[in-house]
């Protein structure tokens, strides 16, 4: 059996902000989410017909003073109709929308640093 592909995707935008809200970097990056190959076959075997999108997003925020570091990470795929389906990848995309932010949260917190706007 042929598994196809669930479409699988993330969107992030990373925001360094200085005191008064001004920005000091911003980067979004769009592709392929980190994610383990378990929860990627998982995804694939959720797929079915694959009329149904489901997204999973998260934001983390860190700051001092004004200074710091916001993420939002959105993850996207296709599964099938089904509730249960639906549910299962949410559950999973819930995953790996979590991990993905914490890192991402934790690269803009070094840039941060090494700005001067955080204490590592």
């Amino acid at each position: 059996m042929e598994i196809k592909d669930p479409q699988t995707r993330m969107v992030v935008h990373k925001r360094i902000v200085k005191k008064g809200g001004e920005t000091a970097d911003y980067q979004v990056y769009e592709g392929d989410p980190n994610m383990s190959q378990e929860q990627s076959d998982s995804l694939a075997t959720q797929l079915g017909d694959g009329n149904a999108r489901v997204t999973a997003s998260r934001e983390l925020s860190i700051g001092d003073y004004g200074n710091g570091v916001k993420v939002m990470v959105s993850v996207s795929a296709n599964c099938h109709q089904a509730t249960p389906n639906v549910n299962y990848t949410l559950d999973i995309l819930k995953e790996i929308t979590a991990t993905n932010c914490e890192k991402f949260l934790e690269e803009g917190k070094a840039q941060a640093v090494a700005l001067g706007l955080l204490k590592p």
